[in-house]
């Protein structure tokens, strides 16, 4: 392996810390009959993706880029709720897409390799918790 990558690879596990680390996320969602809807991606992998972003105007960017029906919004979450949207309402996700791009930014690419599996980004998010 040579520095680069050696380096690259510190990277982006220093990354991936520090997003999990987080105390806010945001979530694209809409208000339906009596309940909340959240946007689910069903790009290039098998089942649904939950889209999650680090920062709100990644959310906004999305959303505007997107070019979403009417009524989609950006909402604030707590490692909580998102853990708990998880195992609700989203226990079918297959995965979460950590600030994806938009369809037409993305320009054919794989939206796997932004993906983490459920399972994989709750325990990291459920570890976190219990580190502070």
């Amino acid at each position: 392996m040579s520095i680069k990558n050696a380096e690259k690879g510190l990277f982006d596990k220093a990354l991936k810390k520090r997003r999990m680390h987080r105390s806010r996320w945001w979530m694209l969602a809409r208000k339906g009959s009596g309940y909340l809807e959240l946007l689910s991606l069903e790009r290039g992998t098998p089942g649904s993706v939950l889209p999650v972003f680090s920062f709100k105007e990644e959310a906004e960017m999305f959303c505007l880029l997107e070019e979403l029906d009417e009524g989609w919004e950006v909402r604030e979450s707590s490692p909580g709720e998102l853990t708990s949207v998880l195992y609700g309402p989203c226990v079918g996700t297959k995965s979460v897409a950590l600030d994806p791009l938009p369809e037409k930014v993305a320009d054919g690419a794989e939206l796997g390799l932004m993906c983490m599996r459920r399972e994989r980004f709750l325990n990291r998010l459920l570890d976190c918790g219990t580190r502070r």
